[in-house]
């Protein structure tokens, strides 16, 4: 087992422990460690850049991927073969299909997050029922449904922020930090964390040095308040 010092009386300990058992201190842990939240956050956040990466190429795309053969350059469909096309092909995305999925995904949430935390597959879960609205544009205005899709993805939407907030309470809890993390405002738009130690130092590592700030702006937050739930209290407005 290595053997590291403890930054507070300097006597050696065992690496991975959360206290010196000489003198108490959690100095000798990361700050990530420390505080798991940004780690997971950026696993979340990240990945909601990673998925479109992963698709495979489209008709006359190249897939830029690293390792992955390029598709070749398809030569332009002529009139004929579109109109061909376009007679041939129906829509495949169900999108009545779809809204109820999103709707009972939405109802199951509110339910599962009344006793339990939501798991990381629930946030992409709830990004993937987005998507799907996204990638199918055409089938949906095929279908007269642009109006109940619009209000169903904003809904899925103040889904997503909760899930968001209770993945990384869980992983702060699991790492022994009693922070709380709720959402408020008309469509969750709000983010507190809430922390008996949260301190003008915390907070400025929080924001400038982990991103979580910019982290919060990108599953749609407008404002993001740290706090000990006593005296100090501390407002964010991603820009």
């Amino acid at each position: 087992m290595s053997v590291i010092q403890c930054k507070d009386c300097g006597k050696d300990i065992a690496q991975g422990l959360k206290k010196c058992p000489h003198c108490g201190s959690s100095k000798h842990r990361s700050f990530i460690s420390r505080h798991p939240i940004l780690s997971l956050a950026g696993v979340i956040f990240g990945a909601s850049f990673l998925i479109p990466l992963t698709r495979p190429a489209q008709d006359g795309m190249h897939d830029v991927r690293p390792g992955v053969r390029s598709a070749p350059i398809q030569a332009p469909k002529t009139t004929a073969q579109k109109s061909q096309n376009s007679e041939s092909q129906k829509p495949s995305f169900d999108t009545k299909k779809a809204l109820a999925d999103s709707k009972d995904f939405r109802k199951s949430m509110d339910e599962k997050l009344k006793q339990y935390y939501a798991t990381q597959s629930d946030f992409l879960k709830s990004k993937k029922l987005a998507d799907a609205f996204s990638e199918n544009v055409a089938s949906v205005l095929s279908q007269n449904l642009e109006a109940e899709v619009k209000d169903e993805i904003s809904q899925l939407s103040k889904t997503q922020r909760k899930i968001f907030a209770s993945v990384m309470q869980q992983t702060m809890m699991e790492g022994g930090q009693n922070f709380y993390l709720t959402t408020s405002g008309p469509s969750n738009e709000i983010l507190k964390a809430k922390y008996s130690l949260m301190s003008d130092a915390l907070a400025y590592q929080l924001v400038n040095k982990h991103d979580l700030v910019s982290i919060a702006k990108g599953v749609g937050f407008k404002k993001v308040i740290l706090t000990d739930g006593y005296n100090y209290t501390v407002t964010y407005t991603p820009e």
